[in-house]
């Protein structure tokens, strides 16, 4: 055999190894939980919830301190993280894949192998993320929010769904944030620049958040400015990368004790927005018709927002549930979100969802009315897991 036809014999082998490896990691990606169904957590009782109904977006480029600035504006351990990233983190070095990422003209399949991974970790993250929204966790989304119309929307749902929400941004010069993306073990690549320079276009000089907050009462901006990372705060040194020219481009005049001021007022934002129940009236209700459920049925149905649209069910069980009054008002605000141009309605594309499309009502049906067979049949079509789980997804997904 010539050296020429062994090395392509080798070059098929390895070909055909790479195919091997890259179907057997689909099948343990795709049969572990990172491809999560909707499915209904109960890790934590909403009676212990601490601060139920509450959303902060942490937004800021690559390499920001989004996570460190995090924990130094007082953000609780309570609040779950929303981040594709983390399970990036995670789950690329168990299947050997690299978490420098590459072009297509640089390596093809590695590119293909990434991209494709990313997307399963993006789903995981928005599947576990919606099942936290329906216990009314309260949440983390860390991301660069250089989109910030897509930010918007989910802000807007979230608050339609009963949240309150806060924005805290975060500000490095593009530079520096190219520089510390190619220093980090998982990083972005060329996109990293992209995302950087609309950030500077839209949150910095459009002030896109900014502007929103006076749209929508229960939207915060945390520290009513966005946070140029640019200083050492302990002795008002410029952080190592920073230069002044740097500090002038994305922030003239700006000064140590600028910033000192924005991540004080932001620390004292957190606090006030930290409240046991929500001040936004869709959340008080449906979190006091969850609690009521809890009550009346011994603990058993009420940690998820979802059994309230099977209280028909619940009922035949927990019979009392038909004369609570918040109960039956959380109903009523489930019904309307279900109904609702903007959420639930966006997101019947297929299946059971084309089935209630477009059924405003339940033929003016209450809970009271819910113990015969017909009606309850009725409602519980209009108000599936899935219709309600779509309310979340969407609140996600913007």
């Amino acid at each position: 055999m010539s050296g020429y036809k062994l090395k392509e014999l080798r070059g098929l082998v390895k070909e055909a190894q790479w195919e091997a490896n890259w179907t057997d990691f689909q099948k343990k990606i795709k049969s572990s939980m990172l491809l999560e169904s909707p499915s209904y957590l109960k890790e934590a009782s909403i009676l212990k919830n601490r601060y139920p109904f509450k959303a902060i977006f942490v937004l800021g480029p690559a390499g920001a301190g989004k996570s460190f600035l995090s924990k130094q504006i007082g953000i609780p351990k309570d609040f779950k993280v929303s981040n594709p990233d983390e399970r990036i983190e995670q789950v690329f070095p168990a299947f050997g894949i690299s978490m420098k990422f590459v072009t297509k003209d640089q390596n093809q399949k590695e590119y293909d192998i990434q991209q494709i991974s990313r997307k399963i970790m993006s789903n995981a993250t928005a599947g576990h993320t919606a099942n936290l929204l329906m216990i009314a966790n309260p949440l983390v989304f860390d991301t660069t929010g250089e989109d910030t119309k897509k930010i918007i929307s989910r802000a807007e749902n979230l608050m339609r769904l009963g949240y309150d929400v806060a924005i805290f941004q975060v500000n490095v010069p593009t530079e520096v944030s190219v520089d510390r993306d190619k220093k980090r073990k998982r990083t972005v690549g060329e996109p990293t620049k992209i995302i950087s320079k609309a950030y500077q276009e839209q949150v910095v000089q459009g002030k896109a958040y900014m502007k929103a907050e006076s749209s929508y009462p229960y939207l915060k901006i945390l520290g009513g400015d966005i946070y140029p990372n640019l200083y050492d705060l302990r002795d008002g040194s410029l952080l190592p990368g920073i230069t002044q020219e740097l500090v002038d481009q994305i922030a003239p005049n700006f000064t140590p004790e600028t910033a000192k001021n924005i991540l004080s007022q932001a620390r004292s934002d957190v606090e006030s927005f930290l409240t046991s129940e929500p001040r936004n009236p869709t959340g008080v209700k449906i979190l006091a018709g969850m609690k009521a459920m809890v009550e009346e049925s011994g603990g058993r149905y009420g940690q998820n927002m979802n059994d309230l649209s099977f209280a028909a069910k619940v009922a035949q069980d927990f019979p009392k549930i038909k004369d609570n009054p918040a109960i039956v008002q959380a109903i009523k605000i489930l019904e309307e979100l279900a109904g609702e141009d903007g959420t639930i309605q966006k997101a019947m594309t297929s299946g059971s969802m084309q089935a209630i499309k477009g059924k405003k009502d339940v033929d003016g049906a209450t809970v009271r009315d819910l113990s015969g067979d017909a009606t309850r049949q009725k409602f519980e079509e209009r108000l599936t897991k899935e219709a309600i789980y779509k309310i979340v997804q969407q609140a996600i997904k913007g």
